[in-house]
């Protein structure tokens, strides 16, 4: 007759294997389930499989997979391409200072690859998307038109250049207004030397823009309030004569009429 401590010692110990199984089971699985979609693919079908996930706006999905194709076929033909899309990837997710270091890398690496214009274009993109509103520091928005100047002068007829141009023109406005804003601040501050200095900045960098117009109003009404009257003179002359039709020059064309 079997005494009850062995058959509780033979229990304890099959209880034991089993734990043990299901521990090792467990740890197969989870080492399995750790694994990524697209594990164990070849170069091709990697790179299908974050082209899919790319296409379908999975931007997570498709950056992970990118950046293991780069890093396990530095090689292969559609390296370049990887490179493109991954920068693209991380600006969709709104990671800009990454996409621009990532388009950065693909214009080192390929200045005249086909998709060289749009990588520029890229750069251009995600500093623009940086911008801050007028009152901060606009050290991304020059940044941004900087970039945009440089892919339109270097693509001048490409497909991507009325982009480009467009954000420039945006960046260069939103320069103008900020600097605009400064001359505003020292004017009503009657530190019309300042506001002049602001005002001037403007003609001189930004003369195409909404806002010289503006400027030559308020250099205009800054010399008068110092008592610059010749100098006062001499702006509304030529406020009247680079933008007749504005609403500025109409001001100070009704100021010389009712005299």
């Amino acid at each position: 007759m079997k005494r009850m401590s062995d058959v509780v010692g033979k229990g304890q110990r099959r209880g034991s294997l089993w734990r043990v199984f299901a521990l090792v089971a467990g740890l197969v699985l989870g080492a399995c389930a750790s694994q990524p979609p697209y594990a164990g693919l070849g170069a091709n079908e990697l790179f299908d499989w974050a082209l899919e996930h790319y296409e379908e706006e999975e931007w997570e999905d498709a950056t992970e997979a990118f950046e293991r194709f780069i890093a396990s076929h530095p090689t292969h033909a559609r390296r370049a391409e990887a490179q493109y899309l991954l920068a693209r990837s991380f600006l969709e997710q709104g990671e800009h200072l990454t996409a621009v270091s990532e388009f950065d890398r693909f214009l080192q690496r390929w200045p005249v690859h086909a998709l060289t214009p749009q990588a520029s274009l890229g750069v251009c993109e995600a500093y623009a998307a940086l911008s801050p509103i007028p009152q901060r520091d606009q050290t991304y928005t020059q940044r941004a038109r900087d970039a945009c100047a440089r892919t339109v002068s270097e693509f001048p007829n490409h497909e991507i250049t009325p982009e480009a141009v467009a954000v420039r023109d945006q960046m260069t406005e939103r320069l103008a207004e900020r600097e605009y804003q400064v001359g505003r601040f020292y004017q009503r501050r009657d530190l019309h030397d300042s506001a002049i200095l602001s005002f001037e900045r403007i003609l001189e960098q930004y003369a195409d823009t909404e806002w010289a117009p503006r400027a030559l109003l308020e250099m205009y009404h800054s010399y008068q309030a110092i008592g610059w009257n010749q100098e006062a003179e001499e702006t509304r002359e030529e406020l009247l004569s680079l933008f007749p039709d504005s609403a500025e020059a109409r001001e100070v064309q009704s100021d010389r009429d009712g005299r």
